[in-house]
């Protein structure tokens, strides 16, 4: 059974989006929403929203694993200022750490994709790979490709940028090898 809820934004609106989604095989949940410490996995595909209030507020020390992409996005606010700074992402991460798990994983997921494919556009797959792997998303990887190959949408890059994120979970050191002979 799986229930989602979008909470805040729309990135079409290049605003941030919060979303809940459960996965049960026992029965539907009663509601779509995370209530606080709930969650057991932060999927982080923008970290600045993941060490928000809102994309916090479902974690606990206790239980929820994070797995994300270390990439940094501008927001609205940079780009109209530019000089305005933004966290790095190290500071970032200790935020998420303070209400979170000590698994972590972590990855420039942009970078990492641009450098594989020559864009960036797969890097939420490429998370989304990691998660599996890490066995953070108990979703079977079988599933997640055949899922992409219905979709029809860039699905030899989507597919190959999943299995890629595994590998940065499974086998860091072969995608760096990959990368540097690219």
């Amino acid at each position: 059974h799986v229930r989602g809820l979008d909470q805040i934004g729309l990135s079409q609106k290049a605003g941030p989006v919060v979303s809940d989604i459960r996965l049960s095989k026992e029965q539907a949940a009663y509601t779509n929403r995370l209530g606080e410490d709930q969650a057991d996995l932060l999927l982080a595909f923008d970290q600045l929203v993941a060490a928000s209030p809102k994309g916090l507020l479902t974690c606990s020390e206790n239980q929820t694993v994070v797995v994300g992409s270390t990439s940094t996005t501008p927001t609205g606010n940079q780009i109209t200022e530019p000089g305005q700074a933004s966290p790095t992402p190290e500071s970032l991460s200790e935020t998420i750490a303070g209400h979170t798990r000590i698994e972590h994983f972590w990855a420039d997921a942009q970078a990492i994709t641009t450098a594989l494919f020559g864009t960036s556009t797969t890097a939420n797959l490429f998370v989304v790979g990691m998660a599996v792997q890490a066995g953070a998303l108990p979703i079977s990887p079988a599933r997640i490709e055949e899922a992409i190959a219905l979709n029809g949408v860039a699905v030899d890059a989507n597919t190959m940028s999943f299995r890629w994120g595994r590998t940065q979970v499974a086998n860091e050191a072969r995608l760096a090898d990959t990368i540097a002979h690219s």
